[in-house]
């Protein structure tokens, strides 16, 4: 799909006939949508529609290099403009980590009736990280790969297409396979260009993020990771307390990469959820 800014978006769509609303996933940041196969899989043997977009900067969507192409509201109006061209009347948002906070600023945007449900897993509705401490990893390490942007060592030419990354299988690998692959694959200009446009929203827009929240009249699941060392599971806790009637469940021995590790649980929890009436 063209965006409203010119860039390619890349989605998979897969109808079925059902009177269910289709379910729309969005990925994590630096991930793609192949990481919802599995979830995908389990949701057609359901009846269910499925899309997972590419989010832009991301798998075979366009990587522009401006900063201004990373606005989370550009994001936002992708999903839209998708929606829209794909004449979808129902439809239920499940997003992972920063595809959990684009679901956010879609809420935060648009007051829209077609949305029926969401589920939000190990996501945050304001910017969690301090100054050179991205993501929770070294800082010394953040401070260098910044630097490496800036002075355009590192930039989205230096991590080539591929036909498609399946990250399903990435946590199987050893762990060193598993870091090589996603850092080719990854262009942390997009990362950081990313991270910083979300903490620019959270900062700007904070008071119509929490009264969006307060505001949601649909069912909200939230799934946490107690040892998630990316997005803390209290910020899962504050998103309880704002969202009316919203349900929490922290997996004890889950870390951010729930999603691939334990997606079978995850699984079963999110079309437990699916299954109860409004």
């Amino acid at each position: 799909m063209k965006s409203h800014d010119g860039l390619e978006i890349h989605y998979v769509y897969k109808p079925v006939k059902s009177s269910k609303p289709v379910i729309l996933f969005l990925h994590g940041l630096g991930a793609n949508y192949s990481g919802w196969k599995n979830t995908i899989a389990s949701a057609k043997k359901r009846g269910y529609s499925t899309l997972a977009i590419d989010l832009r900067g991301h798998g075979l969507s366009s990587t522009p290099e401006q900063y201004e192409y990373y606005a989370l509201e550009h994001f936002a109006k992708d999903i839209k403009n998708i929606l829209t061209q794909l004449e979808i009347k129902k439809f239920i948002l499940v997003g992972h980590s920063f595809g959990g906070s684009v679901a956010i600023v879609y809420c935060t945007k648009y007051i829209d009736a077609s949305l029926q449900k969401m589920i939000l897993i190990e996501s945050t509705h304001k910017y969690p990280y301090k100054k050179y401490h991205e993501l929770n990893v070294n800082p010394f390490f953040c401070f260098l790969l910044r630097r490496l942007v800036q002075w355009n060592i590192l930039n989205n030419k230096s991590f080539p297409k591929i036909p498609e990354l399946d990250l399903t299988n990435l946590y199987k690998e050893n762990v060193f396979f598993q870091i090589y692959d996603e850092i080719y694959h990854t262009s942390f200009k997009v990362i950081f260009q990313c991270l910083d446009a979300a903490k620019k929203f959270s900062n700007q827009e904070d008071k119509k993020i929490v009264s969006s929240l307060q505001n949601i009249k649909f069912p909200t699941l939230l799934i946490s990771g107690a040892e998630d060392n990316i997005v803390d599971k209290r910020y899962s806790y504050e998103l309880k307390k704002l969202i009316p009637h919203a349900k929490l469940r922290v997996f004890e021995k889950a870390n951010h990469q729930f999603l691939l590790e334990e997606n079978s649980i995850l699984n079963k929890e999110l079309f437990s959820f699916l299954a109860e009436k409004n």
